[in-house]
């Protein structure tokens, strides 16, 4: 697979542009992708409202902040636990591309090495991904039923929709590609697709792990790979 190079996804002009992140550097996004972005005529950001609040209310993210709801729409999502999806998603009335990967919305995540991205297109001559797409629009639908979210951010995703009406396209019954975590844990998922096949191996590569890797201890014993590689930071 090529390298993906993020901030060039958003070059070509598209009516809506909706970013999922954890982290959001809003000075980032305002000062270095704005020039890029600034065609679109909806925009909104889905960040974890623990993050977002923290880095507000830091010194380096106070007074430099000039488009905020205003030109663009801040979700910050209440949940008892991390909001942690990051994935880009832009929108035409005849195209589409949706970018999923580990980085969050800053200078690290977008434009450094060290980050993960899968990208997915539509097109109506190229039409084999539209059930990734329809599965990130279900999972941001599902976002706002749950009310995750202000509800003042409903019109303008039903609007980013409107604007791409391909997005309600039927899709096989088929698991989609990109899947979320909000009704079943992505771990059950995982073993669910290996369909009680033997692994040879399993690889494993994270930035961080939970105390005393309770996951990584449980993917193990479900699993039950030959071998296993663990590749970590130092």
């Amino acid at each position: 697979m090529p390298r993906v190079k993020v901030p060039e996804l958003f070059d070509a002009d598209w009516d809506s542009v909706i970013i999922s992140t954890y982290g959001a550097d809003l000075a980032f996004y305002e000062r270095d992708l704005w020039r890029q972005v600034d065609r679109a005529k909806n925009r909104l950001i889905f960040a974890d409202g623990r993050q977002v609040t923290r880095r507000l209310l830091a010194a380096e993210g106070t007074g430099q902040l000039r488009q905020i709801n205003r030109t663009y729409v801040l979700a910050q999502l209440q949940t008892a636990h991390a909001a942690h999806a990051k994935l880009i998603l832009l929108l035409a009335e005849d195209r589409g591309l949706l970018a999923v990967g580990s980085g969050n919305l800053g200078m690290d995540g977008y434009a450094s090495q060290g980050e993960c991205f899968t990208t997915y297109r539509w097109s109506e001559t190229d039409p084999q991904h539209l059930s990734a797409f329809v599965a990130a629009k279900d999972f941001l639908d599902e976002i706002i039923a749950r009310r995750l979210v202000d509800q003042l951010v409903k019109p303008r995703v039903q609007q980013a929709w409107q604007d791409a009406p391909w997005i309600y396209g039927q899709v096989s019954n088929a698991t989609p590609p990109v899947r979320h975590n909000l009704d079943r844990p992505l771990l059950d998922q995982f073993v669910d697709a290996i369909n009680g096949r033997p692994v040879d191996e399993l690889t494993i590569h994270a930035p961080f792990y939970d105390h005393r890797c309770h996951a990584l201890a449980e993917l193990i014993a479900k699993v039950a790979p030959q071998r296993l590689q663990v590749l970590i930071q130092e």
